[in-house]
């Protein structure tokens, strides 16, 4: 499995909201709050976003996330983004 992450940064490895909790802004104020406790180590927050989930590239780019380059995770070209 391709490593992902890098101790250059705060990596957020999984989130997801059930369907039926979708659209009440949970995971924006779960990601606002996660960013909150990692301020002080001064390092970007960072995750990866699947190609093709348009909802969520739109709430990281809504939250000041900015791709910064493609990661592989599991074979798959993912959008590397960061939250400096």
């Amino acid at each position: 499995m391709d490593n992902e992450t890098t101790a250059a940064e705060i990596y957020l490895a999984s989130l997801a909201v059930f369907p039926q909790y979708r659209g009440r802004g949970l995971a924006k104020r779960l990601i606002e709050s996660a960013c909150r406790l990692h301020a002080a180590s001064g390092k970007p927050f960072g995750l990866l976003c699947a190609p093709g989930n348009d909802d969520a590239y739109r709430l990281y780019e809504n939250l000041g996330f900015r791709e910064i380059g493609i990661r592989f995770f599991v074979g798959i070209a993912m959008h590397h983004m960061q939250r400096k």
